[in-house]
């Protein structure tokens, strides 16, 4: 069961924490935040981080 476990959060949860982050830096947002929202909410952040405001352009 534990064996289980690691597997999602090393092939689930931590790519989508990473890639949350990326897309959070390249927007301007602050990444260690979305950082943990994809290690907690997984997919979930992922999405969100992508539909998220680009915090450089006044628009």
């Amino acid at each position: 069961m534990s064996s289980d476990l690691l597997l999602i959060v090393f092939f689930v949860l931590l790519p989508c924490a990473l890639l949350s982050a990326v897309l959070a830096a390249s927007k301007n947002q602050q990444y260690w935040i979305w950082f943990f929202a994809g290690l907690f909410f997984g997919p979930f952040a992922l999405l969100a981080s992508s539909y998220s405001k680009d915090k450089s352009k006044p628009y």
